[in-house]
């Protein structure tokens, strides 16, 4: 499990990586507003996460029409947690919204670790 984790913490960094340059560039350079720049950020950190997370964190052999709905699932629950904790940050704390993010990013990292582990790519016998 302990591999695992540190695969899957790579491939978040990865997936994080996109997920802030869309956000940079979305707020800095096309003046969209931070949570929805998360939002579009997140949703292509979407599908890096789960190219590599199938591939090289779990090492999937569950077909992709098993796998993706359930790792959509998880991904949307994220995100919603995501875009969450990104408007509390922003619009109640006060706080920079690159700190939302890193916020964000802390608390889905560890709730989405555990389903995708636990449900998403369980390995089961294959039909």
């Amino acid at each position: 499990m302990k591999r695992q984790f540190l695969r899957f913490a790579l491939v978040g960094t990865v997936a994080t990586m996109t997920t802030y340059s869309v956000l940079i560039v979305g707020v800095e350079n096309l003046h969209m507003n931070a949570v929805t720049a998360s939002i579009a950020g997140y949703m292509l950190g979407m599908i890096v996460n789960y190219v590599l997370n199938y591939r090289y964190t779990f090492s999937s052999v569950q077909r992709h029409h098993v796998v993706l709905p359930r790792f959509v699932l998880v991904m949307v629950m994220g995100m919603l947690i995501n875009a969450g904790v990104m408007y509390s940050g922003i619009n109640w704390l006060g706080i920079h919204y690159m700190l939302a993010q890193l916020a964000a990013v802390a608390v889905v990292f560890m709730l989405s670790f555990t389903a995708n582990r636990l449900w998403t790519f369980t390995t089961q016998k294959v039909n």
